[in-house]
């Protein structure tokens, strides 16, 4: 159990080989890091990680620096980029982000003193042809309403014009920006008195602007 804690955000991205994360993670153990968060993923190609690292409040962030990035080269990685936490910084944004949603602080109620985690309630699903502006078009509405999105998923997958083409009997059929079908998976956390049906009605405008279909339902929460 550590006493004092410093945390870091370490995200690093290169072509998907075996071993990186292998050897980012023989780097912080021999640093004495502990992994309390990950999200990896394959992005057209690209193998993405991204960590949350707890060690002593003493630890060595100039050597642990040298080695992520002696790491990187020999594994020829686009980026690795490590960046030291502010707690403070992130309680007082969470707090004012908190007094945002409840609106003026009332005397004597007291702000967040800790990091909350969120809980999410709802599944959201974008769907349609892909160009830009959809993501900013539904973060924007969410963002509006208070809605916080605490997971995002994108894929581009290409169309039925573009299935066809490595089908290997008919001709290839001509591309088109039709062709590339855009899909969105966002998990959210709702305001207090926010519902499914709220949601929906609130991105009926984006999908007849985006042109997009929407669907949006509760999330199922596992029973252990």
């Amino acid at each position: 159990m550590l006493g004092s804690v410093r945390r870091f955000a370490l995200a690093a991205v290169g072509g998907d080989r075996p071993g990186i994360v292998a050897a980012i993670a023989r780097v912080l153990l021999e640093q004495q890091l502990n992994i309390e968060d990950s999200q990896m993923a394959i992005l057209r190609g690209r193998f993405c990680v991204l960590l949350i690292l707890a060690g002593a409040d003493d630890v060595a962030e100039l050597p642990l620096r040298s080695e992520l990035e002696r790491v990187g080269a020999e594994l020829s990685l686009d980026a690795v980029v490590l960046t030291a936490l502010s707690e403070e910084r992130a309680r007082r944004g969470a707090a004012a982000a908190g007094a945002d949603a409840r609106g003026p602080q009332r005397r004597g109620e007291p702000l967040l003193d800790s990091l909350a985690e969120p809980s999410p309630s709802c599944i959201i699903t974008v769907y349609g042809a892909d160009h830009p502006g959809i993501v900013h078009a539904v973060a924007a509405k969410l963002a509006s309403a208070g809605v916080n999105i605490t997971d995002l998923q994108t894929q581009l997958a290409p169309g039925q014009e573009e299935a066809a083409e490595g089908s290997g009997g008919a001709e290839p059929l001509e591309r088109t920006p039709q062709s590339a079908l855009y899909a969105m998976v966002i998990e959210c956390e709702l305001p207090t008195g926010m519902g499914v049906e709220g949601v929906e009605a609130l991105l009926g405008e984006v999908r007849s602007e985006q042109s997009v279909d929407i669907s949006v339902r509760e999330l199922e929460r596992d029973v252990l």
